[in-house]
This record gives C-alpha cells, sequence and structure tokens, in this order.
C-alpha cells in the first residue's frame, strides 16, 4: 500500500521538514505534474508515502 498524504497547506517544504524532525526520510525531490506538488518520504521502518499539495484551487475532498 502506498499513501499519498494532503496535509492541507501550500507550504509543502515546511509540512516535509516536519515529516523529517518526526523520523522520515526524503527519497527524492519536489516533483510536479498537472499542478500537484509532491515529495516521496518514507517513515521509520522504511514504508514509502507521498505527501502533496493540490493545485491552488482544487479540492481533494470526495
Amino acid at each position: 500500500m502506498h499513501l499519498d498524504l494532503d496535509f492541507g497547506t501550500a507550504d509543502l517544504a515546511a509540512e516535509v521538514d516536519r515529516l523529517e524532525r518526526l523520523g522520515a526520510q526524503k527519497t527524492a525531490g519536489e516533483q510536479t505534474e498537472h499542478g500537484f506538488r509532491w515529495v516521496v518520504l518514507t517513515d521509520p521502518e522504511g514504508n514509502e508515502f507521498c505527501v502533496f499539495s493540490p493545485p491552488s484551487g482544487a479540492s481533494t475532498a470526495k
């Protein structure tokens, strides 16, 4: 299972910094596609996940 997480902030770099302070490790730099921005990280046990920021004005709620 791979999680893509939206923490509700436009400041993706600050969220990645916060997650790294909690033990996550960045596996790649920021990526962008179709207005979405994301960073791939691993948790302390090595499980991969992404934290992302949607395009401005876009809603990810269902």
